[in-house]
């Protein structure tokens, strides 16, 4: 399975996303990253649960191939009390649009 997301905070500001159109549209392109191919779809192994906020995980573990969903992850199940790379502030609660797709050829 494969996936985009977009990642966002209570007051609808875009902190990350892997669309590249997005980025641009909230003024937050990354040239550097999309030199290195950064704006692309991330793969997901069912059951793998490494490197992912466990909130994000739970999420992923509802989505099924073609559906987009909303899911509010509070900050118990996100970053909690240390926050993450200066960028997620202690005990925020995100928001990711996340959209599933079985292969690339079916991303848009």
């Amino acid at each position: 399975m494969y996936f985009h997301y977009a990642g966002y905070f209570e007051d609808g500001t875009l902190f990350d996303t892997s669309y590249e159109e997005l980025s641009k549209a909230y003024g937050q392109h990354n040239p550097n990253r999309a030199a290195q191919n950064g704006y692309q779809p991330f793969p997901y192994e069912v059951g793998k649960k490494d490197s992912m906020i466990p909130g994000f995980t739970e999420a992923m573990e509802l989505l099924t191939i073609g559906e987009k969903i909303i899911a509010i992850i509070p900050s118990n199940l996100a970053y909690g009390e240390n926050g993450a790379g200066g960028v997620i502030p202690p005990n925020a609660t995100l928001i990711f649009e996340i959209e599933a797709f079985q292969n690339k050829t079916e991303i848009k």
